[in-house]
């Protein structure tokens, strides 16, 4: 599979420091396979990178849109959510994680916060 074997690479380059071509990976990863949780969250790790908070919001709000099953891409969502001022979708798919996932007090008060 093309797609993963794009997605592997983009997550090897990304750990080199290699961002713009990691996020080049995830980008043709995401053009074979659009709705890929992990292309959107190795694309929302570039944009983390490169400092770019909102669209790395963005992109770890889609990857839990399509999996909401992953408490690393929570994590990062809420963060980047109060950086940027932006709460909403974070409290949305943190609810949305509540249902699915052990209940977890710091969630709970992550959620309350972005609330």
């Amino acid at each position: 599979h093309s797609a993963e074997i794009r997605g592997n690479l983009g997550s090897l380059l990304l750990k080199q420091g290699r961002t713009s071509e990691a996020k080049r990976c995830f980008q043709e990863m995401l053009a074979g396979q659009p709705r890929s949780a992990k292309a959107y969250i190795g694309l929302a790790s570039c944009y983390l990178a490169a400092g770019e908070k909102r669209l790395a919001h963005d992109c770890f709000a889609q990857s839990l849109q399509i999996d909401v099953n992953n408490p690393t891409a929570i994590y990062h969502l809420v963060k980047c959510a109060y950086e940027i001022k932006s709460y909403a979708t974070a409290a949305r798919l943190v609810e949305e994680y509540m249902q699915v996932a052990p209940v977890n007090a710091s969630l709970m008060y992550s959620l309350a916060g972005l609330q």
